[in-house]
């Protein structure tokens, strides 16, 4: 939510909540009332779908040019978000793909991937 973004890049916020069990969706209700500054899209599924079609339903939400897909467990760092829109945007990229798995020192990485 606080990341600042590069110059004239707006921000969208789209949430996918996958009928998840646990206490997301009280999280996510959570954050959005501490952030009334941003503006978010809260999407749910009634029924466990699978990521793929958590992104498919966000995907459908998306207004703008770019889009990074976060996992809720940070898989990456929201901070290096500008490094992926400064290559695309400075180097004229159609898409850019981060890895956790480059980083040795990346605590979500694991040896059996």
């Amino acid at each position: 939510i606080h990341v600042e973004l590069p110059d004239g890049v707006g921000k969208e916020l789209i949430i996918v909540n996958d009928c998840s069990a646990d206490r997301s969706e009280r999280e996510i209700m959570a954050v959005i009332r501490r952030h009334p500054e941003v503006e978010v899209k809260y999407l749910r599924h009634e029924a466990n779908k699978g990521k793929g079609m958590a992104i498919r339903t966000g995907l459908k939400a998306v207004t703008g040019d770019y889009v990074i897909i976060q996992d809720a467990d940070l898989e990456y760092d929201p901070e290096d978000f500008n490094l992926l829109l400064t290559c695309l945007i400075d180097n004229d990229k159609r898409v850019v793909y981060g890895s956790r798995f480059l980083n040795r020192e990346n605590k979500h990485s694991y040896l059996s991937f």
